[in-house]
């Protein structure tokens, strides 16, 4: 049940700007288009600078993957 490697919602539409693009790069991530997904998540954060959301998916996604590093 839990081993699924999709997103439910694969064409998220409702809501307000920012958490649609967010809902997009997770759903990105989850049919594995990374690329996809960290060009949603930095035309986001680039043009929604304060929202949370944004910056703690993207910043946890950069984390999980070492794409971000200590050094």
């Amino acid at each position: 049940m839990f081993d699924k490697k999709y997103y439910k919602l694969s064409a998220p539409v409702a809501g307000k700007q920012q958490d649609v693009i967010n809902k997009m790069a997770i759903a990105a991530l989850f049919q594995e288009k990374i690329q996809e997904a960290e060009d949603l998540w930095e035309q986001g954060i680039g043009r929604f600078p304060d929202h949370v959301d944004l910056k703690v998916n993207c910043g946890m996604y950069r984390w999980k993957y070492a794409v971000n590093t200590d050094d």
